[in-house]
């Protein structure tokens, strides 16, 4: 049995990880990172089928990423 139900794949993806608040983005294209989140929740669910997977959208307008997530959920 599996003792976690939710599985966050990536945390503030779209940031650069850094203090920068004006909106820029990870260097990944988010159709790349995309392609990467759907290989994560693919070897999750062959291990616990009923995970729940997801992405973190943080504060999308604060954080002027709503493009970013935009193109990547597309």
């Amino acid at each position: 049995s599996n003792r976690f139900e939710y599985y966050e794949i990536g945390n503030e993806n779209d940031m650069t990880g850094g203090l920068d608040q004006t909106g820029a983005v990870a260097p990944w294209d988010p159709a790349e990172y995309a392609k990467i989140a759907r290989r994560y929740r693919d070897a999750i669910k062959q291990v616990y089928p009923e995970a729940r997977c997801g992405i973190n959208g943080g504060l999308l307008e604060a954080s002027k990423s709503e493009l970013w997530f935009k193109t990547m959920f597309e």
